[in-house]
């Protein structure tokens, strides 16, 4: 998955909701990646896509390019 400005989601990338709320990448089924916390075996099942920790909503997985955050 990519950015608006096509540059490739990775794992730990801090980002920034349309509302100011911010959040972390947690996993990343595109380019393999997932945190001890978000092991492979519980998310892979998914097929692509991110997850999303915020503390402000919880885990939001997204299934394709997200439109409603940036890199922060």
């Amino acid at each position: 998955m990519k950015y608006q400005n096509g540059t490739e989601i990775h794992i730990n990338d801090k980002i920034m909701f349309e509302d100011g709320s911010l959040g972390v990448v947690v996993f990343s089924i595109d380019t393999d990646e997932h945190s001890r916390e978000y092991p492979k075996d519980h998310w892979d099942y998914l097929g692509s896509g991110v997850l999303v920790f915020s503390k402000v909503a919880g885990l939001i997985y997204y299934a394709s390019d997200p439109v409603d955050f940036v890199k922060s």
